[in-house]
């Protein structure tokens, strides 16, 4: 692997180490709370005497990790002595006691075995798939070897075993994400409709530089049917936007969204027909205490209420301008004489910093050619704006549609 950078498998497998050094230091804090309060060791509690000496010998062993990746050992002679007693008598007593096998993996690898160490490990995991530490273990090892597949395959198991496991585990997943290899791996995995997905996808927004990976996957799963939450979807869409990866955003919000098609030109759901469900690429709607924005698709009408002197942005949707100049048209059937100008469109580029373009909408019917603000822009904000209107407490604005089309398609 390159040296120039910490390589994925070094990323996860110190991530997994901090995992595995808090489940070990908990334990080990259990062992010793129990033992303040009974005043007896904890080996005489309630578990079968075998599984009880493998637990307190990884209370012995926990208490001994040292580093910043809690991946090295550095036990005293005489307690590796103790806890490898401890662990055999306890496999003596109980053949299947993963646990104990764990322990001796733990005791190899801090030895320098690592070859051993591997082996006890996949034991241990013949004995109990579903045991969570040996998981993370194993993780690590095949992490530090650069085998992905393995490594992702007992994340899996990982993340199917423990809910609590998910917030440490996927953030790994979206990092590895960032790794052409992974993708695949990771889509496989979400295909088979695992537990988990719901909690992959809820948290997809952390982690920037993976986000058009992200996106990928998500237009995958959604092609396959997955139906994530709209909370979700959004997040991931606010993110990608955010991030200024708008090519992978749109491509997102068309796969959620094949109901919505773009009308002729580049507005979408410019009819008012639809709901918007996650914004972006859809009408993005205020709601405040001066100016209340809101679709009503029985009547294919966005509505527009202020009240007092409230004005300014009401609704706005991303739009791709590949074109220099457009048509506009905006047609309002409730139409107020003193509305004239009371409405303005406005564009401005997402992509960078450039003067935005507005026009006023003076009557019911307005046609009229635009010319995008910036050339090599293509992503604008197309933003609807109402000036205050001071000379009446509250107003009303009604839009019945809206149309953006290119002048060379006219």
């Amino acid at each position: 692997m390159a040296n120039a950078s910490p390589t994925i498998p070094r990323v996860l497998a110190l991530a997994i180490a901090g995992l595995t050094l808090a489940t070990a230091s908990a334990l080990a804090a259990f062992d010793m709370v129990n033992e303040r309060r009974s005043g007896l060791p904890t080996l005489a509690g309630p578990m079968t005497p075998g599984f009880a000496l493998s637990h307190r010998a990884m209370s012995l062993i926990a208490t001994h990790v040292q580093g910043d990746d809690g991946a090295s050992l550095a036990l005293p002679k005489d307690i590796a002595m103790k806890a490898r007693d401890h662990s055999l008598a306890s496999l003596r007593r109980e053949p299947l006691d993963g646990a104990a096998l764990r322990n001796l993996a733990l005791l190899a690898q801090g030895e320098g075995e690592a070859e051993s160490a591997q082996e006890l490990l996949l034991m241990s995991e013949t004995v109990s798939r579903r045991d969570l530490r040996t998981n993370v273990l194993l993780a690590q090892v095949f992490a530090s070897d650069a085998d992905f597949p393995a490594t992702v395959s007992r994340f899996d198991q990982a993340l199917r075993t423990s809910s609590n496991a998910r917030r440490e585990i996927l953030p790994l997943l979206y990092q590895a994400l960032a790794q052409p290899e992974a993708q695949g791996i990771v889509a496989q995995m979400l295909a088979r409709n695992v537990n988990w997905e719901g909690d992959f996808w809820a948290g997809a927004d952390s982690y920037a530089p993976a986000l058009p990976q992200l996106a990928q996957l998500r237009i995958g799963r959604a092609q396959a049917g997955f139906v994530s939450t709209p909370r979700d979807d959004r997040r991931l869409l606010r993110a990608l936007v955010k991030a200024k990866e708008f090519a992978s955003a749109e491509a997102l919000f068309d796969s959620l969204h094949s109901r919505i098609e773009t009308q002729r030109g580049t507005i979408r759901n410019g009819d008012f027909a639809t709901t918007p469900r996650v914004g972006a690429f859809d009408w993005e709607l205020r709601f405040d205490s001066s100016l209340t924005t809101d679709i009503f698709p029985a009547a294919s009408q966005l509505r527009i209420q202020t009240y007092s002197d409230g004005g300014g942005l009401a609704a706005r949707q991303l739009v791709a301008l590949r074109d220099a100049q457009y048509r506009l048209a905006v047609r309002s059937s409730d139409w107020d004489a003193r509305d004239a100008n009371a409405l303005s469109i406005q564009l401005n580029c997402a992509e960078f910093s450039a003067s935005a373009r507005s026009v006023a909408i003076g009557e019911s019917a307005t046609s009229l050619v635009i010319t995008k603000p910036a050339a090599d822009c293509v992503y604008h904000w197309f933003e609807i704006h109402v000036a205050p209107q001071e000379d009446r407490r509250e107003n009303s604005l009604k839009i019945d549609a809206v149309s953006l089309i290119p002048l060379a398609g006219e």
